[in-house]
């Protein structure tokens, strides 16, 4: 038989309370061996009950260890300090990296290794009380990794180490549970039973069962061994692999251990009660749940239909609750319908489908119709399916039966388009656009033809659009409108008549004037006007001859009408003559009251006459054979002139010529008639 040795506690003794050192040093050991089905293994494992003890004169551990093919050693378990102290709690051959305080009495797991050949004299491995249960079974284990080629130690399967030691597997031995009073100088301090149970071997990419192993009652390696082992081993009720090792119990060497007795493993998807190892002949009642939520939020969830057992004993068929009969070892197979819960919903309409669903089945779900009326003029229309827990809905499908396959919880939902109805009319003409619209859409509508004729001077002219009974200060013939409730739209139109305006002189005769002025608006001879007995439209003005003309006319319309505006315009006339009252082609320049100017020539007949000159007003000139006279008239006055003609001068100078000639003759015929009497004078005197 091995001995086993737990240095650790040779270096707590030591090295953490140096002040209590003992000449006289034992390593009291028991527990259990694996027989040789454990051999050639590549990991082992077992479950000790955590206990706070009370050692007086020096520490327990609880572990399981053993060597490998090159000899090297490693364990792992906890262990119990008589005194609080502090110690280095990480050590490999390179040295220890850290310290840790112990508190006496209290469980503190640790694993320990030895290289081959190795001496055994220093403490390599770790302590720590982290993922340590107290007062529950604590699963402590090791097994070698192919990926790093390391042995891995574990407690409650988390990795707190691990080491090359040089070798695979164990070898020819197999692995021990066992209890230790280490570094004692007395076999008399009292050790409290420690529970263990399951021990495994890794073999073949498997944990297994320890089916067989022996009691071991010995001493660890180097340990003096003058005084008798006090602690013993026993099994527990004849379970398999449960045993208890500690004061008071037997002190029997290399018996074999849990001989009598079988295990009832209960193999579930699911945790289920009820596994276990079973005295012989026993009968074990299993209850089991036969619903168990899968989440939190009820929504997954697996039904026992019921066990299909292997060995002797063993209960096949549809029950949760029964018994089996241990006359073997039992395998029960829990059957589970894993089943997912279909949540199908809708804003609009009913929907069918919902409930639980068997995993990978196909769920139908119904919706009864794709067009919900809401209200009048407001309805809902189906769009699709989607996973209502989507953040962007997915589209699942769009018709009204959609087939689901469950192969998780679903919560479906149905996407709407909520709709409203435009209703778009006129009195007058056509309005395209009216229909239906999405919600926050818009809407389009055009008025076809904006003035409608009754007939030749009565007509109908678009004014405005009106939404809900509110009308609108918009006057184009599209209109855009948002769509965010049901709409009535229509148009307003006004009732106009044809109103003709001429204007008139002075002589009543009409006169072509450019533009007429009403209400500050310019119109020309005539124009529709919006019916209105209640308001007077005025005449402003009428732009004649680029002369604006002042009128202030008032009028109102009720039906078709003609307006003569009277305005101050006359005929203006010029006539030149001579001093005999002949026709003179005299030249003018005159300036009229818009500050044009005007040239022009009398003509033949000595006259000029300018038609509708506004007020009648003109000044200037008028010139003929270097004569000229002012002109200034107003109010259609006539403007009449008389010049010295060039006949009128020849005639003057035919006169004085005549004239000179006369008196040239008489001068003469009285020269001549002086001197015949001054003859007759003389002639007589002779």
């Amino acid at each position: 038989m091995r001995k086993f040795n737990l240095i650790v506690l040779l270096m707590l003794c030591t090295a953490v309370f140096a002040m209590h050192q003992s000449f006289s040093q034992y390593w009291f050991q028991s527990g259990a061996v694996a027989s040789s089905v454990a051999d050639f293994n590549n990991g082992a494992s077992i479950s000790i009950y955590t206990q706070a003890q009370s050692p007086q004169y020096s520490s327990y551990a609880f572990w399981i260890g053993e060597h490998l093919a090159n000899s090297a050693f490693l364990q792992i378990g906890y262990m119990v300090s008589n005194e609080t102290g502090i110690t280095y709690d990480n050590c490999t051959s390179s040295g220890c990296s850290s310290s840790l305080t112990i508190q006496k009495g209290i469980p503190y797991w640790f694993f320990e290794y030895f290289y081959a050949n190795a001496p055994n004299s220093s403490f390599l491995g770790r302590i720590g009380s982290s993922y340590l249960f107290n007062n529950s079974f604590n699963n402590f284990s090791f097994n070698y990794s192919p990926a790093d080629g390391k042995w891995h130690f574990y407690v409650n399967n988390n990795d707190v180490g691990n080491v090359n030691l040089g070798s695979s597997n164990s070898g020819a031995d197999t692995p021990a549970g066992l209890a230790e009073y280490a570094n004692a100088s007395t076999n008399t301090q009292y050790m409290i039973p420690i529970k263990f149970k399951n021990m495994k071997f890794y073999k073949n990419n498997t944990w297994n069962f320890v089916t067989k192993a022996y009691s071991m009652i010995s001493y660890g390696y180097g340990s003096e061994t003058a005084l008798s082992n006090p602690y013993g081993v026993q099994e527990v009720s004849n379970k398999l692999n449960d045993f208890i090792v500690g004061s008071g119990l037997s002190l029997a060497q290399n018996i074999v251990l849990w001989n009598v007795g079988y295990s009832l493993n209960i193999i579930s998807s699911y945790p289920l009660n009820g596994s276990g190892n079973y005295s012989a002949y026993s009968t074990v009642a299993i209850s089991s749940n036969k619903t168990i939520y899968l989440n939190q939020n009820k929504t997954a969830r697996a039904i026992l239909e019921g066990y299909i057992g292997t060995g002797y004993g063993s209960y096949t068929g549809n029950d949760t609750n029964f018994t089996v009969q241990m006359y073997s070892n039992i395998k029960e197979y829990a059957i589970w319908q894993v089943q997912y819960f279909v949540n199908a919903t809708s804003q609009y309409g009913n929907v069918s489908g919902s409930g639980w669903y068997n995993a990978n089945s196909t769920a139908d779900i119904n919706l009864n119709s794709n067009l919900i009326q809401l209200a009048k003029s407001e309805r809902a229309v189906f769009l699709n399916w989607a996973y209502a827990y989507s953040a962007k809905p997915i589209n699942i499908g769009s018709s009204l039966h959609i087939n689901i396959k469950v192969d998780s919880p679903k919560n479906i939902t149905t996407l709407w388009q909520v709709q409203y109805f435009v209703n778009a009319t006129s009195q007058y003409g056509n309005v395209s656009g009216s229909g239906w619209y999405n919600a926050n859409t818009t809407a389009n509508l055009s008025l076809s033809n904006n003035i409608f004729y009754y007939n030749g001077t009565s007509r109908y002219i678009f004014n405005s659009w009106e939404v809900n009974n509110k009308v609108l200060n918009y006057s184009s013939m599209v209109l855009q409108v948002a769509v965010n409730s049901p709409k009535v739209v229509s148009t307003v139109f006004s009732h106009q008549f044809f109103v003709s305006f001429k204007a008139e002189n002075e002589y009543k005769d009409e006169i072509n004037a450019t533009y007429f002025y009403i209400n500050g608006s310019r119109v020309l001879s005539g124009e529709f006007f919006t019916e209105a007995y209640n308001k007077t439209y005025t005449v402003n003005s009428v732009y004649y001859k680029n002369v604006t003309f002042p009128v202030n006319y008032l009028f109102n319309v009720t039906g078709p009408k003609s307006i003569n505006i009277l305005l101050p315009v006359y005929n203006v006339e010029f006539s030149a003559k001579g001093v005999f009252n002949t026709p003179v082609n005299a030249t003018a320049e005159i300036t009229f009251k818009n500050n044009t100017t005007m040239n022009f020539y009398l003509g033949k007949n000595g006259t000029k006459t300018i038609q509708n000159v506004p007020y009648g007003f003109a000044t200037g000139t008028i010139k003929y054979f270097g004569y000229s006279y002012n002109i200034n008239t107003a109010n259609g006055e006539s403007q009449k002139f008389i010049f010295v003609s060039p006949l009128f001068v020849l005639f003057l100078a035919l006169i004085i010529f005549l004239g000179v000639i006369l008196y040239e003759v008489r001068k003469r015929l009285l020269i001549k008639s002086d001197d015949k009497m001054i003859d007759n004078i003389l002639e007589n005197e002779k």
